[in-house]
């Protein structure tokens, strides 16, 4: 997640030229402000080492002990929010850190208690 600035500074650019226009862009990266839908091991970021995460929930291994982490990890890897754990959420969080992709469901997107 991060907050992107896009400035166009027109202040010497010349119509009859078509030169001297500036564009910069500037990307800040955000913490989110809770646990990220697809961010399972709760470092902040979306990799692939959640996507291998998610599989294993999917496949009933690599259950943390207590109960209740068991169900905010399940809410957490449901990224599609149809909620079960499966193979199409890992796919959507590997479509997610490829990018170019227009669906990958709630990835992403922090997740509400």
């Amino acid at each position: 997640v991060c907050d992107v600035t896009l400035k166009l500074d027109l202040s010497n650019f010349d119509f009859a030229t078509k030169k001297g226009a500036k564009f910069t862009v500037s990307a800040v990266k955000q913490t989110p402000e809770g646990p990220m839908i697809g961010d399972v091991d709760g470092d902040g970021e979306i990799t692939i080492k959640d996507a291998t995460m998610i599989q294993k929930l999917a496949l009933g291994i690599g259950y943390p002990e207590d109960f209740q982490e068991i169900a905010e990890l399940m809410a957490i890897a449901d990224t599609n929010g149809d909620g079960l754990v499966t193979i199409v959420d890992v796919t959507l969080v590997q479509k997610y850190i490829v990018g170019g992709y227009n669906n990958t469901g709630l990835v992403g997107v922090v997740a509400v208690g």
